[in-house]
């Protein structure tokens, strides 16, 4: 099959970027043509108004997808992120050459002008039922800035106006049922409304042991991922247990500063996959301190397949996927024999995958 995969990356690296890459390179390895279309939001600096009002509508995005579209006949689009430099135009485009469009929610930005139903460290969803979202420009929701807010809520209303999530996107893709139930409580179409669970290509864990010590945190530096909360936290145990904070985003200066003066705090930036693995295999548990309504935590199931128990029921505040667990953690899994037959998530044999779920019917 001919797919053109589409997306915007974020100044930090995240969740998200892992999760297209991962789609990509596994749909290329079992035969399928992979054609990759992506911007980067570091273009955004040198013209902020124009990147403004492409947000709503770029007509560049619109004509570049269009030619495209003609040149390489792709016999489908699967969109991750959007958002601002492609803008909504692009669906339109998709349209136009007759192409039908698939796009991944991996967050709840058609809903919240902040993308994560989270604000002052609470849920908030004031504005997922409004016709214009003005909490959002009110609390300066984006970025904390009001004209920030103003754009984002503006896009959002005149899409909604004209109907664009609705009939240009012939088919959503969430990674939780929890994602879908509040896209579906949001009036978006059911049967438009798919669940597929991210997954991760690390390797299920190995027989051999290693020595493991304190605890991982792997994500966004920012206040929905609960870092100073974390950190808070971590001035209350004991100071022979290390805290090791991988990541990078807007909370960094908060997190470097920490890590200056707590001796059992350590700030390694943002790290590459190997680099990655190789944290989870020296860490005892994982932190996650998530306050808000986690669409996916891919770290969560790279630590499963490094060989990190499951040993609680799912969680509402992690998309009803994770366990909640005694004092927050995820403990590594007991030593055993062989490798695991089955998903540490309770699925089907993974072959060498790790996978969260089941698909739902």
């Amino acid at each position: 099959m001919d797919l053109l995969f589409v997306h915007n990356h974020y100044q930090q690296p995240g969740g998200e970027d892992r999760a297209f890459e991962s789609e990509v390179q596994s749909l290329a390895l079992r035969g399928h043509r992979v054609l990759r279309h992506e911007v980067h939001n570091t273009s955004i600096g040198a013209r902020p108004l124009k990147a403004a009002v492409g947000t709503i509508w770029n007509w560049d995005a619109y004509r570049k997808m269009r030619s495209l579209l003609r040149q390489e006949r792709p016999q489908l689009i699967h969109a991750h992120n959007t958002f601002p430099l492609y803008s909504p135009s692009i669906y339109y485009a998709a349209r136009a050459e007759g192409v039908p469009v698939v796009q991944t929610l991996h967050n709840y930005r058609l809903l919240c002008p902040a993308a994560t139903l989270c604000r002052s460290g609470e849920i908030c969803t004031k504005c997922v039922q409004k016709p214009i979202a003005w909490p959002a420009v009110q609390h300066r929701c984006y970025r904390d800035s009001r004209a920030g807010s103003a754009v984002v809520s503006t896009m959002l209303a005149v899409h909604r106006a004209l109907r664009t999530w609705h009939k240009l996107v012939d088919a959503y893709i969430l990674p939780t049922e929890f994602g879908k139930q509040t896209f579906l409580n949001a009036g978006f179409p059911p049967e438009k409304l798919f669940v597929k669970p991210n997954f991760c290509e690390f390797p299920i864990a190995k027989t051999q042991e290693t020595k493991r010590e304190g605890g991982l945190f792997v994500g966004r530096l920012s206040p929905e991922k609960g870092i100073e909360v974390m950190l808070d936290a971590w001035r209350a145990v004991d100071r022979s247990i290390p805290l090791r904070i991988v990541g990078d985003g807007p909370l960094r200066d908060i997190v470097q500063r920490a890590a200056a003066r707590m001796e059992n705090v350590h700030y390694l930036g943002w790290l590459g996959k190997a680099e990655i693995e190789q944290q989870m295999r020296a860490s005892a548990f994982l932190v996650v301190p998530s306050i808000w309504y986690e669409v996916f935590g891919i770290n969560v199931i790279e630590a499963y397949s490094m060989g990190f128990a499951r040993d609680r029921q799912p969680d509402r505040r992690f998309g009803g996927n994770y366990p909640k667990r005694r004092n927050g953690i995820t403990r590594p899994a007991r030593r055993r024999r062989g490798p695991p037959r089955h998903d540490p998530m309770g699925g089907e044999p993974l072959n060498g995958h790790a996978a969260n779920g089941r698909r739902s019917a």
